[in-house]
């Protein structure tokens, strides 16, 4: 069965008419706080075989400082991160899961994906992977559960690929 560590970015700098949103940066309380809990997660031993971002710029810095922290298992297959639109705001993250699950069909040793993404997409992603349905909070957007930044969220899920 595959793990799945789903990554919310790290506090990212305010949103400004100046600057295009795909390219706030985390802030230093971000890097700070990213790091503490890359580390915890070293710590408790979920170390993942693939880590895949988003490619904007708060996720990746995420995810960079999250492989620098050691959160990419030692011995694994992918040691450098991945960096795919699927997980920009907007994208569909589930192929990605079931492209790692049929990986992992092949190759025993892939149990853990992490992925570094924005809400409310890794909310509607894990609502999508229980069975649930995302609620609607006043607005169009999906949350069937709100993950502050930095937040991380673990998951042993039976996947189905067709």
């Amino acid at each position: 069965m595959v793990e799945l560590l789903l990554l919310r970015h790290g506090i990212a700098e305010e949103r400004c008419p100046e600057r295009v949103d795909g390219e706030r940066a985390l802030t230093a309380v971000g890097r700070s706080r990213t790091r503490a809990v890359a580390g915890r997660l070293v710590q408790l031993g979920l170390g993942c075989d693939q880590l895949v971002t988003s490619p904007l710029v708060r996720a990746r810095q995420t995810a960079e400082i999250a492989v620098v922290a050691g959160l990419v298992a030692e011995g694994s297959p992918s040691l450098s991160l991945r960096v795919d639109a699927a997980l920009a705001p907007g994208g569909d993250p589930l192929p990605l899961v079931a492209e790692f699950q049929r990986a992992a069909s092949a190759h025993t040793r892939l149990q853990r994906l992490a992925l570094v993404g924005h809400e409310p997409d890794l909310g509607a992603l894990a609502a999508q992977l229980i069975g649930a349905r995302p609620r609607y909070f006043g607005s169009s957007e999906p949350c069937m559960f709100h993950a502050p930044s930095g937040a991380r969220s673990r998951m042993r899920v039976p996947i189905m690929c067709r």
